[in-house]
């Protein structure tokens, strides 16, 4: 399994999306704020949280890391990551931990965050 740097990446999903038409892709639904499409060993992951220039939450978090743990399981050996939108991925979106942590929400919330980011 390998990382694909992102000065590679716009080429890799060329490649991929000639070898393999996009709509041979078996495409997921989107659960939440991830999509993914898989065939054989090559799939793309998709954050789909454009208002927020894909910036990460919890929730996001977790849902990539089950992702991954998927399609690895799945037998991929190329994943391409992108962000839709204009932006890739802002990073955290720490604005809602502080305004949960504001509104009194904060039950382990901004170290689970931080821990699992």
């Amino acid at each position: 399994f390998f990382l694909i740097g992102m000065n590679r990446a716009g080429r890799v999903a060329q490649h991929v999306m000639q070898v393999r038409h996009a709509s041979q892709l078996a495409a997921e639904p989107v659960r939440g704020e991830v999509s993914t499409a898989q065939s054989g060993r090559a799939a793309v992951v998709s954050l789909t949280r454009p208002a927020k220039l894909n910036s990460l939450n919890l929730n996001m978090i977790r849902e990539l890391r089950e992702t991954y743990d998927k399609i690895v399981a799945e037998g991929a050996g190329c994943v391409l990551l992108k962000g839709e939108g204009r932006a890739f991925c802002a990073g955290g979106d720490v604005a809602a931990i502080q305004q949960q942590v504001e509104q009194g929400q904060v039950d382990g919330l901004p170290v689970d965050f931080f821990y699992e980011e």
